[in-house]
Formats: structure tokens, sequence, C-alpha cells
């Protein structure tokens, strides 16, 4: 661990975040499990995460498993809900930056061994576990990918016109 545990407030703003976050039909199928170390709960997420990321999480104060609701009461699939998980990871991301925290999100871990100890039903998906820890100065800038890299209009690859502000139309598109 690195750094003094978060504070409960601020821990309850990040999770109020993630709550407020859009929700298809607001059913908001998304579920967290909090490990603060070293609790049980924390115990048993760096146990389960595999052994490059549990290196990588070493630092971490807090550990978040992020689960979603895939199937409703009748076993039917439930479409969408990774894509309504993400807006709310999205959210708390954004409010433990506000909060002085880096987030680092690890897929590889023993789903199978996360789900026994903390009981989670086979209704939910496994999907991440999120590390926080106490942010460090950054040495030099983070590159990303430039936009027109990103962002398309007309034809996939073709460069969204972002710098100007003027809109490409084609012939379909038109109103």
């Amino acid at each position: 661990m690195s750094g003094p545990a978060i504070p409960q407030e601020a821990c309850a703003r990040l999770f109020e975040a993630a709550r407020c976050a859009d929700s298809a039909w607001n059913r908001q199928p998304w579920r967290f499990v909090l490990g603060q170390c070293p609790d049980p709960t924390y115990e048993t997420l760096t146990a389960a995460l595999a052994e490059d990321n549990r290196v990588k999480a070493a630092t971490a104060v807090a550990l978040v498993l992020a689960a979603v609701r895939t199937t409703d009461e009748a076993g039917e699939r439930i479409r969408g809900t990774e894509y309504e998980l993400g807006l709310a990871v999205g959210a708390l991301t954004a409010r433990a930056r506000a909060e002085g925290l880096s987030v680092r999100q690890y897929g590889g871990f023993d789903r199978a061994s996360v789900r026994a100890a903390l009981q989670v039903p086979d209704t939910h998906a496994l999907v991440t576990v999120i590390g926080l820890r106490w942010a460090r100065p950054r040495h030099g800038p983070v590159t990303r990918m430039p936009l027109a890299d990103l962002v398309f209009s007309g034809s996939w690859g073709t460069p969204a016109d972002l710098a100007t502000g003027k809109r490409r139309f084609s012939a379909e598109s038109r109103y």
C-alpha cells in the first residue's frame, strides 16, 4: 500500500458518481465490491490478480471489483449492460481524479475464485478490478492518439473536420 486510506467521504463521492451515471430504463446494472487495504476483500482481490497485475496493484490503497448484470430473472441475456457499466466506471474514474487518486483497471484475474469468495451470483459478469492509488506527479506528457485517428465523418477512416468546426455532409445526411 502506498499512502493513507481513502477517507470514507471521498469513497462515498466515487460511488455516488458511478451511481448517477446514465443507464437505460434506469436499470443501473452495475455493482461494485470495495476492498480497502488491508481488509479481507482487498486481500481476496489481490490474490486473484494475475501475477503481473498483482505487482502493478501493489501500491493501490483500494481495489474495487466491477460487475454487471447480464441476465434477467428468466435467464435471458440483457443487452448493453457492459456499456452502462463503462459509463459508471468512467464517472467513478473522473471523480477519483478530482479526489487526487489515479485509477488502473485489471482484466487479468481469477474470476471463479472471486465469484466464490465474494458470493457473486451467476447473473452478473465480473468485468474488471479497479485499483485506486494516490496520484503522483507525472513526468512528461501522456501521449494520446490524434483525434484524426479516432473521429471519422462520412466514412470510416475519413477524419472529421474538428479543427475548423465545419460539418461535413453527405448527400444522404443533409436536412
